[in-house]
């Protein structure tokens, strides 16, 4: 969720991003970091739940066809971002890279 905690993302300024970033500033500072990454890239955190909507799937995940996916990485590109996480699943890993590079035009 924090594609958009910071200001910052696709998410930036949007009521999801907004309700969550208040969520997040309950935690103490030094717990903040850790709370926002809680199961990352592998499952929703308690934190996250609540925000996960139709909107932030479409706008803060690459869910879509190849154009709709490429249209998504200029967005992100655009709205600041500097960092992807990209995770393979299946079972043909090699496929998967190849798709994605092909997408993304690597």
């Amino acid at each position: 969720m924090h594609l958009g905690a910071e200001g910052l993302g696709p998410l930036a300024g949007s009521k999801e991003a907004i309700g969550f970033s208040k969520k997040l500033a309950e935690f103490p500072p030094e717990r903040r970091m850790a709370e926002m990454h809680r199961r990352h890239a592998i499952g929703l955190s308690d934190l996250d739940r609540p925000f996960i909507t139709p909107n932030t799937i479409r706008k803060g995940t690459m869910t879509g066809t190849r154009e709709e996916i490429r249209a998504t990485l200029k967005h992100f590109e655009a709205s600041g971002a500097t960092t992807l996480i990209y995770g393979v699943f299946g079972e043909n890993i090699a496929r998967e890279l190849e798709a994605f590079a092909d997408v993304a035009r690597l």
